[in-house]
């Protein structure tokens, strides 16, 4: 772990920088536009960090902060983290059910998923916090999800939402901006679990270099969890 460290800091010194950190973070949570910002302007008050992005499931992230490969993580699930990680509140979503904007659904205000269930519907990354969420509640209906398609991209889902082909569960965050474009509308669902709780969770104080606590603090800095 050290030796990856130290080569990643080298090779951010070679450019001029002042070392890196290494953030992990859910495909919804990219998607949205709150991290996007964040870096930016981190990236404006401290030009000489590299930030080493990447993509990754919720439990991929965790696993990957438990092996030394990540520094810092922001995930979607609730579930119990490992004995050693720190976890602060970030912010909050709320998922909706993507619906075409002429479907007998999109004049709701909202709707409970058991009713969702009743469509067919466009499955996303399998192994996502989403997915777990919706084949989880399904079942505690007694219920199975009637998947037209699973894809591995949001964006797929959304086109073939357009097209027609299902309706889909996705963050707000994710959605937006697209409504027009595609012709979608969002409906937020009424159930409990839909609010969904960020969190921005990283290696312990003493193993994070430098680089990695400012990204840690300016991601906090601006947390609304």
């Amino acid at each position: 772990d050290l030796a990856a460290r130290l080569a990643g800091d080298l090779r951010a010194f070679a450019a001029g920088g002042l070392g890196s950190a290494r953030l992990h973070a859910t495909a919804s949570v990219l998607a949205g536009a709150a991290l996007p910002d964040a870096l930016a302007r981190f990236a404006a008050a401290h030009p000489g960090i590299v930030v080493e992005l990447a993509e990754a499931t919720s439990l991929a992230i965790v696993q990957a902060l438990r092996d030394g490969q990540a520094d810092l993580g922001l995930i979607t699930t609730e579930a119990r983290l490992p004995a050693g990680l720190d976890a602060h509140p970030w912010r909050r979503d709320r998922l909706l059910l993507v619906v075409p904007a002429g479907h007998a659904l999109a004049a709701r205000p909202r709707i409970g998923f058991a009713e969702a269930l009743d469509h067919p519907l466009i499955g996303v990354l399998q192994a996502s916090a989403i997915a777990l969420l919706v084949d989880g509640a399904a079942e505690k209906l007694g219920r199975r999800p009637d998947y037209r398609f699973r894809v591995e991209s949001t964006d797929a889902a959304r086109r073939l939402v357009a097209a027609g082909h299902g309706l889909t569960v996705m963050p707000d965050g994710v959605l937006r901006g697209y409504e027009q474009a595609l012709g979608l509308k969002g409906i937020p669902l009424a159930d409990p679990w839909a609010r969904r709780r960020l969190r921005l969770v990283s290696r312990p104080e003493a193993m994070l270099p430098p680089p990695a606590r400012r990204l840690r603090d300016h991601l906090l800095a601006g947390a609304a969890g």
